[in-house]
């Protein structure tokens, strides 16, 4: 998959980071992702979050800092995800298989919004707080309300203790 590096020194944990291009064309004119099954839509409609999300008198919004690299793929998918890497010339060619979801494939956001919705729904009994991300949930961010702003601080608590 091509691939190219992004320096930014003002960031404290990931000064280079990766792009890669999924939409580039292989030998056989195809791209991985016009041959990688997009998943479809698992969230509900911007319209409709945003409608609930304005009901409460107080609000929150979180964002999932390196979301796709936490989510593992399965392995046999892994061969679609195959970088070749020369450290330098004379070097011999390495190959190395991407093993988590990659941001800017087809199937990235379908993904990862599944995920957090089975967190949600597999943490549903110790978490009561944090499983209504179901009906909240982007791409990566995560947006709820509640009238009363301790339930927020419980609320915060409950997802971060599910997600981790």
């Amino acid at each position: 998959m091509p691939h190219h590096g992004v320096y930014r020194p003002e960031k404290s944990t990931t000064k280079l980071r990766t792009v890669f291009n999924a939409s580039s064309p292989l030998t056989s004119g195809k791209s991985l992702n016009l041959i990688q099954f997009n998943g479809g839509l698992v969230q509900e409609d911007l319209f409709s979050i945003m409608v609930r999300f304005r009901k409460h008198k107080y609000a929150f919004t979180t964002d999932i800092e390196k979301m796709f690299r936490m989510i593992n793929i399965h392995p046999e998918q892994t061969c679609l995800q195959r970088i070749l890497w020369k450290k330098g010339i004379g070097e011999p060619i390495k190959t190395y298989k991407l093993t988590t979801v990659t941001y800017g494939t087809v199937s990235a956001p379908y993904l990862a919004t599944r995920t957090l919705k089975q967190l949600a729904m597999d943490a549903a009994n110790n978490f009561p707080l944090a499983a209504p991300v179901v009906h909240t949930i982007g791409i990566r961010e995560y947006r709820r309300g509640n009238r009363i702003a301790a339930s927020i601080n419980r609320n915060v608590q409950d997802r971060r203790d599910a997600t981790s």
